[in-house]
C-alpha cells in the first residue's frame, strides 16, 4: 500500500476514535451520579419518617398511655435526629451510619446503598478489588494494607536503587491472590498506574464541589484510616514512577444520565490508551523542530493528590 494511502487510512481511525468518545461522552455524566445517590438517600429518609408516623399512630390508638409516652419520645428523637442531618451527602451517610433506624425496610435499603458506593469507590481506584477494600473482616482488611505497604516498599526502594525486598516472587506469593495475572513488578506496577491515573482523570472531570463531595463520600466509606493512607502513599509512589501515565487528565462528559465513577474510569482508561496511540502516530508524522522554533514556554499544574485521603486541586479538563 503507497505511504498516502496508509497514512490516510491511520487518520481516517484517529477521526473514528475521536468520534467514538464524543458520543461516550454524550452517554453520561459522573457530576450527574451525585444526584442519583442523594436521591435515592431522600427516598430512604422518606421512608423512614413514614414509619416514624405509624409507629406513633400505632402507640395512640393502642389505649396504653405508657406506651405511647415512650413511643412520643423515641419519635421526637429519631424526628429530630433526621433534622439535624447535615446538607451534604458525605455528611449525611456518615450520621445516617450512627442512626438507629425505626422502619426495617429503609435500614436495609440504606445499608444496601453504603455497599454499592463502598464497592464504587474501590472499583474506580482498584478494578476488581472492592471486596477486599470493603471487607469487615480484620484480617482481610489487614491483608490488603500489608500488601499495599510492600507494594509501595518495593517502589521506594527502587527509587532509591536499593535491592527489593520483598522481591515481586515473594510479593506475589504472599499477596498474589490481590493481583492475579501479573508476570512482573514492571507489569504489575503499571497496571495500577493505569487504573489509578484514569481514576484521576475521572476526579479532573467533576465539578470542584463534586469533587470535594467525592472526597468527603470516600473517607466516610473506607473507615480504615490506615488502609486510606497506604493508598495516598501508592498513589505519589506511582505518579513519581510514571510520571506520563496521564495524571493531570480530564474529560468534559456531556451527558444527562448518572454514570458511575468506576464506568467513568473505564472509559478514562480505554481514551487514554487512545490517546498515547494517538500522539505516538502524530509524533512520528511530525517532522523536527529546529531549535528557534522550539517554545520555551513552561507550566505546573498540581498533583499527587488521592480522592482516597484528601481533596484535590482542580486541573483543566480536556474536550
Amino acid at each position: 500500500m503507497p505511504d498516502g494511502e496508509q497514512v490516510q487510512g491511520l487518520r481516517d481511525l484517529i477521526e473514528q476514535v475521536r468520534q467514538r468518545r464524543a458520543e461516550l461522552l454524550e452517554q453520561g455524566d459522573p457530576n450527574s451520579e451525585f444526584a442519583h445517590v442523594a436521591s435515592a438517600l431522600d427516598d430512604i429518609i422518606a421512608e423512614e419518617r413514614d414509619a416514624i408516623d405509624d409507629l406513633q399512630d400505632e402507640a395512640a390508638n393502642s389505649g396504653d398511655d405508657r406506651r405511647k409516652e415512650v413511643t412520643d419520645d423515641v419519635a421526637a428523637e429519631r424526628r429530630m435526629a433526621l433534622d439535624l442531618l447535615p446538607d451534604d451527602l458525605a455528611g449525611r451517610i456518615s450520621s445516617l451510619q450512627h442512626y438507629d433506624f425505626v422502619s426495617s425496610e429503609a435500614r436495609e435499603q440504606f445499608e444496601q446503598l453504603v455497599e454499592e458506593l463502598r464497592e464504587e469507590v474501590a472499583n474506580t481506584y482498584f478494578q476488581g478489588m472492592s471486596e477486599a477494600m470493603t471487607s469487615a473482616d480484620p484480617e482481610q482488611l489487614a491483608h490488603m494494607r500489608d500488601a499495599f505497604n510492600a507494594l509501595n516498599q518495593m517502589l521506594e526502594q527502587r527509587e532509591r536503587g536499593e535491592e527489593l525486598d520483598p522481591t515481586f516472587d515473594e510479593f506475589m506469593e504472599q499477596f498474589g491472590d490481590l493481583f492475579p495475572g501479573a508476570n512482573s513488578l514492571d507489569e504489575l506496577l503499571e497496571q495500577l498506574a493505569e487504573r489509578m491515573a484514569a481514576a484521576e482523570a475521572m476526579w479532573n472531570s467533576l465539578s470542584p464541589e463534586q469533587r470535594a463531595e467525592l472526597s468527603a463520600l470516600a473517607e466516610s466509606l473506607l473507615e480504615d484510616m490506615d488502609l486510606r493512607w497506604q493508598v495516598e502513599r501508592l498513589s505519589q509512589n506511582l505518579q513519581r514512577a510514571f510520571p506520563g501515565a496521564g495524571w493531570q487528565e480530564g474529560y468534559q462528559f456531556t451527558g444527562q444520565n448518572p454514570m458511575g465513577m468506576a464506568q467513568a474510569t473505564d472509559m478514562a482508561a480505554s481514551w487514554a490508551s487512545s490517546s498515547a496511540w494517538k500522539s505516538s502516530f502524530s509524533r512520528r508524522r511530525r517532522p523536527p523542530r529546529s531549535p528557534r522554533s522550539t517554545s520555551t514556554r513552561s507550566g505546573a499544574i498540581s498533583g499527587g493528590r488521592c480522592t482516597l485521603a484528601r481533596p484535590a486541586g482542580q486541573a483543566h479538563p480536556h474536550p
